[in-house]
């Protein structure tokens, strides 16, 4: 499991290195303020082409990405703003030279 913490990262570089980051991972967990429910949630996600990173005319980070439930099934794309927090599960992992025997809820691989 990798993270970013998106407070620690200079919005100059900051989209660049989170779209990287996101790009990499077969699925990821994201926490964000949402304001609609007024907390901190955490959300699933998947990254494909149609999913981006960009700078509101607040100066906040948004990222717009693929929301997923518990069974890998898609929810819609969903933007993010106020994020304090990506970890994912890496599409490659170096140290796997054999496909595991067991899983778990936090892997969502697809």
């Amino acid at each position: 499991m990798t993270s970013i913490i998106i407070n620690e990262i200079a919005k100059d570089n900051g989209m660049s290195l989170i779209e990287s980051h996101v790009e990499k991972m077969s699925w990821f967990k994201i926490k964000f303020y949402h304001k609609g429910q007024g907390k901190e949630v955490t959300r699933y996600g998947n990254w494909d082409n149609n999913c981006r990173v960009w700078l509101t005319k607040n100066n906040d980070i948004a990222i717009c990405y693929l929301q997923v439930d518990e069974n890998k099934e898609p929810q819609g794309y969903r933007t993010a703003t106020g994020v304090v927090d990506i970890q994912g599960k890496p599409k490659e992992d170096l140290f796997d030279t054999e496909p595991r025997v067991w899983d778990n809820i936090s892997r969502l691989d697809s």
